[in-house]
């Protein structure tokens, strides 16, 4: 034994003793006169030189250092990196059945091993022979000695429980074994030969979507495995000679009913059946062996146990516990997942997918094809996909792997991995198939209630590829009425087919002979076929057709472009640069200028090259356009935000091509007219946040917060904006509060404000700015918005990114604020072109879109410092950067006060000038406080002539065009987007700056998911900043001298003509500022159009006449050019007009339907009787409280009836 590197000779002797190698008695220790210090842990021996050895204990590590709380607090204050992290039992703690509630009443059931024969049932087991066939016996196969062992013990073990005896049978099969997945063997007979002469039992197994069709609503299960199911049924006397089999330690036959047998799962489930069929499709299904019980509340579920376990204690049959499972929300049953969401496939065979391996002979195929064609009904176009693979295991076919195999077996396996969630349905109604059918096959999808229940699709049979397009239409609906046959059977259901004809085919009277067989099908349903065009009808247009599947927008975008985009690009250039793919890509040589770098893509000037797979050129537009970081950008800003990362031939027109075609920009973004008079500006500020504009969104709907105005405020040279959530009743001292907050303490006080006249500028609130703050209140013109222009363009964008957080979205509009300011001053402005985060700091703004570019090795460099400052000398109020901020409009000036400093100041400092409309926000108090206190001149706008502070007034205005995208396409509240509709103005390309407010601002774009692949982190802080940041100041004020010089050149031309041919697609403009009662509670942010419509004749030089809708018949159907905007979207309706009310005046209305309750509501001094609405919107609160006055004057006919005979007082 060696101790210390010292050798001791000892006695030992070799027994299991745990975790100690070695235990020293004391004889040992007395020998070599050992002593130990508990308290060192030491122990020393006498060594026989006379010296002595210490052998030191282990003493235990202490690495982890306890800190304070308050200097915890410290570390985080100076943004030290943190992290969290708890222990927790990684192994979970044995069941057991005395914790299971009901369970612990019926242990008997779940005995550790059956308890012997099991007792005479209503069904034994029984094998009947074919006529003529005689006793078979084969010879014992030959086992490994561990198998022997194995053997021995199991023939011992059914023999003690009685379920074999010894036999003297002509009968006789050899014994195998299988090994189970805990490394044991299971004993198994060779029973192939018996099974070939014995007469089928077709007796009916369960189908597996009937069965999950069952779990409809469920939301409680458990699941019951009986122990050795097949044991626990004898078999008929005159049978078990059959059963017998031959082994090396003798000849037996079985009781029970054995493994292996052709008709035992037949009988078992019959036997089960019986059992259960009180309880069966009620809150039972049962299939074998496997009993799952299902209820939709906890109550339920115990009551509907205790029921089963009963019956189970009745009929003395017994289950596992170890294998069971009890009161789960999710359970894994027959290769599926099911919850309350749906059906998922199960992960496990999932992870088996994806080791899978190309195959290799026909029978690999077929094993293949059989795990796939298990969860077919997750999988759109599952026949035509498989169709190669399929081909292969034909016969007389040569097996040949090529692309088309190879391809086919990736994408099987990419749709198996990433399969949707299929809803159950939930009871008979509301259900619609989308059919259409190509020459490839047939495809369907059944919904219910917009959720996806199953899809199907097959491959034509040879002579249906001589089928009619007609014909193959049809085919398709009579293939989806049978197929879903358990599910439209009887009940009423909608079809829509691309085949316009087969509307009406019901009603014709010419028709071929198959054509009758299929129509007196249809007249067995209660359905009703109806058009919809084959590009609106994607999800059933996809099955059929050899186009790829358009992927699906989802939430997590940005996540799936971090972790995949770079992989997918790479492995597009592979493909793409291959010999036969290369000619497709139309590059006509460029590709010999392509470098190859580091990472191994290949780049073109600097920009990635995406080679031409639609998917991934999609992908990445609908980031820059649809998602939270960009919230619907015009085609030059997108194409600005992209084109520096990205190149593929023809990138522009892409880009242009796929905005023209968005839906929701059509419909929300503001159409901007020549207005009267030549335009005329303010000066170029000279600095950052000296001169700013700012102006309220008002009359937005009330948040949860109470928020129902935006306070936007625009830095005028560097474009960077500050988007405050306020109340319209805030006082004059809570709006220089958040003026303070919001402005002052990031930016510094300005030097002056153009502002509109409102009465929050115009009372206390300018005087007390100029007063504290020495800031110069510049008011607008009176009823002239343009003067505060920055801000109403400003708010226009914020309004447009608020529309698409609320309509993608959803919440609250004050909710998404902040990433709406990130995403407006992070976006590039033509004017500065940059954007005004990069602008205002020197650089760009660090966000999920440049995670590539921007390394964590190159976030903190010294040489940041002087490209800092060389990039503040390019913007200040030419940035177009803005803040959007959800306010009500009874703010106080106090709470304005705050909100800005808050919002602005602590930002960017303090503007040295605001140029706004002569609001009495800006013109009482606020302006002289700004003036004493922060030194901000505040530049009103002429009186009447709000074009003064048109910079303010053009925000607004793109604000309101975001909020309007946000309410139409993601819903909710539009306070809920409005930091994201902030962050999108703000990062989005400026024509008047020729960059995003964002780039204008800091000096650097926004990082954002498009642009990872250039901004490095070792780029973030170089020395050079400071210069470059001045350098671009003064370039950014010459391209804003530039651009404002162009935009009054385009103000001052007239505009050309807008013309439109019959048959043209339009979208209709409504009003949705004035008399607007109710739009699913989004006020201000209704759509401005909606459509579109087929222009059916043009009357005169500018009238067109329309084909509307019976939604709206009550207006007029001839329209101005002026009311009308072309579309080019593909896309269908996204808003349903049979929801909305339309008045002759093109205003959005909604009616009431019934009154519903009455309530008097006591006020200190007054009681005002308000009844209960219920109105026709889906898309907001159903049911409201409304004034009765009001109500009584506006609907009368609602009153017919006393509505409060039993309401509250």
């Amino acid at each position: 034994m060696s101790l210390a590197r010292k050798d001791f000779s000892i006695d030992l002797i070799p027994i299991k003793i745990g975790s100690f190698d070695i235990i020293m008695g004391m004889d040992w220790m007395s020998n070599h006169r050992a002593t130990i210090c508990c308290a060192e842990k030491i122990v020393r021996l006498a060594l026989p030189d006379g010296g002595v050895l210490e052998v030191h204990g282990e003493k235990p590590k202490r690495d982890i250092k306890i800190v304070s709380y308050i200097k915890m607090r410290g570390h985080l204050r100076k943004e030290c990196v943190a992290f969290m992290a708890h222990v927790i039992d990684t192994k979970a703690k044995e069941k057991q059945i005395q914790d299971i509630p009901v369970v612990r009443e019926f242990p008997e059931v779940f005995p550790e091993e059956l308890p012997g024969l099991p007792p005479q049932r209503q069904v034994e087991f029984h094998i009947d022979l074919v006529p003529g066939a005689g006793s078979i016996a084969k010879s014992p196969y030959r086992l490994a000695p561990s198998e022997m062992q194995e053997l021995s013990n199991q023939l011992q073990e059914l023999l003690d429980k009685g379920f074999i005896r010894p036999s003297s049978s002509p009968w006789g099969a050899p014994v195998l074994f299988v090994k189970k997945k805990d490394g044991s063997f299971r004993m198994c007979i060779d029973y192939r030969e018996l099974n070939k002469i014995t007469v089928k039992n077709r007796y009916p197994l369960p189908r597996i979507d009937d069965l999950f069709d069952q779990l409809q609503g469920a939301t409680y299960f458990s699941k019951i495995d009986l122990r050795s199911g097949y044991h626990q049924m004898r078999v008929r006397e005159e049978d078990i000679a059959k059963t017998a089999f031959r082994t090396r330690y003798g000849h037996y036959e079985f009781l029970v009913m054995p493994f292996g047998l052709t008709n035992a799962p037949a009988v078992f489930m019959d036997l089960m059946n019986r059992v259960c069929r009180p309880y069966l499709d009620k809150f039972v299904i049962v299939f074998i062996d496997d009993i799952l019980i299902y209820s939709r509340s906890k109550e339920n579920h115990e009551h509907h146990l205790r029921l089963i376990l009963e019956l189970l204690k009745a009929e003395q049959l017994y289950a596992k516990f170890s294998k069971c499972e009890f009161w789960i929300r999710e359970v894994h049953f027959l290769g599926h997942v099911v919850n309350k969401e749906g059906i998922h496939v199960d992960p496990a065979k999932v992870e088996a997918v994806k080791k899978w391996e190309a195959p290799k002979t026909p029978t690999e195929i077929r094993q293949f094809l059989g795990l796939a064609g298990y969860y077919r009904r997750f999988i759109a176009n599952f026949s035509k996909i498989a169709q190669p693979l399929t081909t292969l295991t034909q016969k007389d076919k040569k097996f040949v792997w090529g692309e088309k195999q190879e391809e086919a077996f990736q994408t099987l396996k990419q749709k198996l991995c990433n399969a949707p969630i299929l809803a159950l349905p939930e009871g008979t109604d509301n259900f619609v198939v989308y059919c259409d059918a190509s020459h490839q096959g047939l495809g369907c999808v059944l919904m219910q209630n917009e959720k996806v229940i199953a899809y199907a699709s097959r491959q034509l049979k040879v002579h249906e590829k001589n089928y009619t397009t007609h014909d193959l239409e049809l085919g398709a609906v009579v293939f989806a009425l049978k197929i879903w046959r358990r599910y439209l059977y009887g009940t009423k259901c909608t079809i829509y087919t691309d085949h316009k004809s087969l509307q009406h085919i019901l009603d014709q009277k010419m028709l071929n002979m198959r054509q009758r067989r299929w129509v007196e099908l249809l007249s067995d349903y209660d359905c009703e076929i109806k058009y919809h065009p084959g590009k609106a009808n994607v999800v059933a247009d996809a099955l059929s057709r050899k186009e790829r599947v358009k992927p699906t927008r989802t939430r997590a975008m940005g996540v799936l472009v971090q972790t995949s985009l770079k992989s997918q690009i790479l492995e597009a250039q592979r493909e793409a640069l291959m010999a036969d793919n290369l000619r497709k890509e139309t590059l006509h040589g460029i590709e010999k200028e392509f470098e190859e770098k580091v990472d191994g893509a290949c780049y073109f000037k600097g920009r990635i090259w995406i080679p031409r797979v639609e998917q991934l050129r999609k992908m990445i537009m609908d980031e820059a356009h649809q998602s939270k970081y960009s919230i619907h950008p015009g085609s030059d800003k997108m194409y600005k935000g992209l084109k520096e990362h990205y190149w593929w031939p023809g990138m522009k027109r892409d880009i242009a091509t796929y905005v023209s075609k968005c839906l929701t920009c059509a419909k929300v973004k503001a159409e901007h007219q020549k207005p009267s008079g030549l335009l005329q500006q303010p000066e170029i500020p000279e600095w950052k946040w000296e001169q700013i504009a700012m102006d309220f969104v008002t009359k937005l709907p009330k948040t949860k917060k109470g928020h129902d105005t935006i306070w936007v405020i625009v830095d005028r040279l560097t474009k960077s904006a500050h988007f405050l959530p306020i109340k319209e009743t805030y006082s004059i001292d809570k709006l220089a509060q958040l003026y303070v907050g919001e402005i002052v303490m990031r930016h510094g006080v300005p030097i002056s404000i153009i502002s509109d006249r409102d009465s929050r500028f115009t009372s206390r609130f300018s005087q007390s700015l100029q007063a504290a703050l020495g800031t110069r209140v510049d008011l607008s013109t009176a009823y002239h918005p343009q003067t505060d222009g920055q801000t109403e363009r400003t708010i226009q964008t914020l309004e447009d990114m608020l529309r698409a957080c609320v309509l993608e979205f959803g919440g609250s509009w004050d909710d998404h604020l902040p990433l709406v300011e990130f995403s407006y001053n992070n976006s590039y402005h033509a004017s500065i072109q940059c954007a005004p985060y990069e602008a205002l700091y020197g650089r760009k703004c660090r966000s999920p879109l440049n995670w590539l570019e921007v390394g964590e090795n190159r976030l903190f460099r010294p040489d940041v410092v002087q490209e800092t400052t060389d990039k503040i000398k390019i913007v200040d109020r030419l940035t177009k950067s803005a803040h959007f901020l959800p306010i009500k409009e009874t703010y106080s000036i106090d709470k304005l006060a705050q909100l800005y400093v808050g919002e602005i100041v602590m930002r960017h400092g303090v503007p040295i000038s605001i140029i706004s409309d002569r609001d009495s926000r800006f013109t009482s108090r606020f302006s002289q406080s700004l003036q004493a206190a922060l030194g901000t001149r505040v530049d009103l706008s002429t009186a009447y002539h709000p074009q003064t502070d048109g910079q303010t007034e053009r925000t607004i205005q793109t604000l309101e065009d975001m909020l309007r995208a946000c309410v139409l396409e993601f819903g909710g509240s539009w306070d809920d987007h409005l930091p994201l509709v902030e962050f999108s103005y703000n990062n989005s390309y400026h024509a008047s700056i020729q960059c995003a407010p964002y780039e204008a601002l800091y000096g650097r774009k926004c990082r954002s998911p498009l642009n990872w692949l250039e901004v490095g982190e070792n780029r973030l802080f170089r020395p050079d900043v400071v210069q470059e940041t001045t350098d671009k100041i003064k370039m950014v004020q010459e391209k804003l001298k530039v651009a404002r010089d162009r935009q009054k050149s385009y103000a001052d031309n007239r505009r050309k003509p807008l013309e439109f041919q019959v048959g043209d697609k339009v979208l209709l403009k409504v009003s949705p500022w004035k008399g607007l009662l109710r739009f699913g509670k989004k006020g201000k942010l209704n759509p401005r159009f909606v459509g579109p419509f087929r222009v059916i004749e043009r009357i005169g030089p500018v009238a067109y006449r329309l084909d509307l809708p019976i939604e709206l018949s009550s207006i007029h159907d001839t329209f101005h050019v002026s009311n009308l905007k072309k579309c080019l979207s593909e896309e269908t309706v996204v808003l349903p007009l049979d929801e909305i009310q339309i008045d002759e005046q093109l205003r959005v209305s909604e009616e009431p339907i019934e009154i519903l309750d009455r309530e008097i509501k006591q006020l200190r001094r007054s009681r005002i009787p308000i009844v209960k609405v219920k109105w026709n919107s889906r898309h907001g609160p159903e049911f409201t409280w409304e004034r009765e006055a009001f109500m009584k004057s506006k609907y009368p006919h609602l009153f017919t009836e006393d509505p409060g005979s039993s309401g509250k007082n």
